[in-house]
């Protein structure tokens, strides 16, 4: 199966993944869980950072920050306006 090769499984996984973070904090619906999602995927990025360097990537203080973000938005939890209550 073509899916499966050269790693484009886990390409099309992390895809995945990120688009849901992406459209939970975007909605403000499951806010802490969407920035979960951020945190880990920038945990991995900043550890496997001179693996996955690309031209086109985030530079590491750009990924410094984006934890940050996703690090104060799973501390405090959702705003006043969102959909769900803090966990």
């Amino acid at each position: 199966m073509p899916f499966f090769r050269g790693g484009a499984f886990f390409v099309w996984w992390a895809i995945c993944w990120e688009l849901i973070a992406g459209i939970l904090l975007i909605l403000g619906f499951l806010t802490q869980i969407g920035a979960l999602i951020v945190i880990i995927y920038a945990i991995k990025f900043l550890v496997f950072y001179a693996r996955l360097k690309h031209p086109l990537g985030p530079t590491r203080q750009e990924l410094f920050f984006i934890l940050c973000i996703a690090l104060s938005l799973f501390i405090t939890g959702p705003g006043i306006l969102a959909f769900d209550l803090p966990i």
